[in-house]
């Protein structure tokens, strides 16, 4: 084979990964969307923040491989990663991942269950001297 073609595979081969490493990115993405509830703003905003961040990952990695040269083959090989990713370990990285997750912050919650009742006490003794204090000098003003 050429050297020629033997490199358009290695850029072939890599955009693959390329589409498969932004699956995970975005994956990331909706397993903290699964586990904080956010609004539709949020994540129109986090949506938009990603398709930036793909779109200068993808025309870096073209102008870093092909200099710059926009070519079909490229779009291919990282939607075939995405296809692989998303027909593979995609559908049940973000559902285990997303309960696994939501089960480790149940438990750290019921471990620090004590320590925030203990704290919310303080806080709400520190508040209702501060409270006295503020009536008893609010009294004093009201008597001079």
């Amino acid at each position: 084979m050429s050297i020629e073609i033997i490199n358009e595979a290695e850029i072939f081969i890599k955009a693959i990964f390329l589409g498969v490493f932004l699956c995970v990115i975005y994956d990331f993405f909706r397993i903290i969307r699964r586990i904080v509830k956010k609004g539709t703003i949020i994540t129109g905003i986090e949506d938009i923040l990603f398709f930036v961040f793909s779109a200068l990952i993808i025309f870096s990695y073209m102008y870093k491989m092909n200099g710059g040269i926009i070519r079909i083959y490229i779009f291919v090989a990282i939607l075939m990663g995405v296809f692989v990713y998303e027909e593979g370990i995609g559908k049940f990285v973000v559902k285990y991942i997303s309960k696994i997750l939501k089960k480790c912050i149940e438990v750290l919650k019921k471990c620090f269950k004590p320590i925030r009742i203990v704290f919310n006490r303080c806080k709400n003794k520190k508040r209702g001297a501060l409270v006295a204090k503020e009536r008893k000098e609010a009294g004093k003003e009201r008597s001079e």
